[in-house]
């Protein structure tokens, strides 16, 4: 978490960064999905999917940093699933944080390149707190092999320098009923 000081205004704003990973669907007695699975057990959760559970966790985080004023949210998550897949989870996580999807926002979704390396779609978001929209002028995917060595994409974002304004806005930018009317009829 870091607060901010703005002294031309004279209020300190908070900005909350968060890395996310969202196991995949893969079961089995070694990955990481049956190692949370069975976590999740030892807390009492019944029928534990450590997908879901990851989002309800983060969504619950978000909710009690934006309780306070001037409190904004960057979200930076490996989500192992495609935002424009029908009953796609991670759309419904974006609609109920009122998160953006800064790479969607700034490029659509017609040409999303895939951003891990033995896939077809983009599974790789960067979510930030609408009113941080208007200080990002642009946002990019970098080719493979680009950076440090991983089996995905980098991808970043500018923000102008200035101070981080209040994370709260009443007006949704990208609803889940908007993505899902994009989706060709099945």
């Amino acid at each position: 978490m870091v607060v901010l000081h703005n002294p031309r205004k004279k209020r300190k704003t908070t900005l909350t960064v968060i890395t996310a990973y969202r196991v995949c669907k893969t079961h089995g007695a070694k990955t990481a999905y049956s190692q949370q699975q069975s976590l999740q057990m030892q807390r009492g959760i019944e029928n534990p999917d450590p997908r879901k559970q990851c989002l309800k966790d983060l969504k619950e985080f978000i909710n009690e940093r934006r309780a306070g004023p001037l409190h904004s949210i960057i979200v930076m998550m490996d989500a192992n699933e495609n935002i424009m897949d029908r009953n796609s989870q991670i759309a419904a996580f974006i609609q109920q944080t009122g998160l953006v999807d800064v790479h969607g926002m700034k490029h659509g979704y017609d040409n999303d390149p895939a951003t891990h390396h033995t896939g077809s779609r983009r599974i790789d978001y960067i979510l930030v707190s609408p009113a941080l929209i208007k200080f990002i002028p642009a946002a990019g995917i970098e080719p493979f092999g680009t950076g440090k060595p991983s089996t995905h994409r980098s991808m970043f974002f500018w923000y102008l320098p200035g101070s981080i304004p209040p994370g709260r806005s009443t007006t949704p930018i990208l609803t889940t009923s908007a993505l899902l009317a994009m989706l060709p009829a099945r």
